[in-house]
């Protein structure tokens, strides 16, 4: 149990790699191994697992994956 919300540690990992990418989840963008275009679309991480990305989130994700 935590007792801080999701955007305060948003806000503390950003500058280490991490993206928030959906209100529900932050990634570590090294983690990314592709992203699947879509209206907001969807990330690839090296476990396997597929996570959407927020349409709202889409535009920052991409900048932040080709400035990488």
């Amino acid at each position: 149990m935590i007792c801080r919300s999701l955007k305060f540690y948003d806000q503390v990992l950003e500058p280490l790699g991490f993206y928030r990418i959906h209100r529900s989840f932050v990634v570590n963008l090294d983690m990314v191994i592709r992203y699947n275009k879509g209206k907001g679309g969807s990330v690839i991480l090296e476990n396997g697992k597929e996570l959407m990305v927020a349409s709202s989130r889409k535009e920052g994700l991409v900048e932040k994956l080709t400035a990488m």
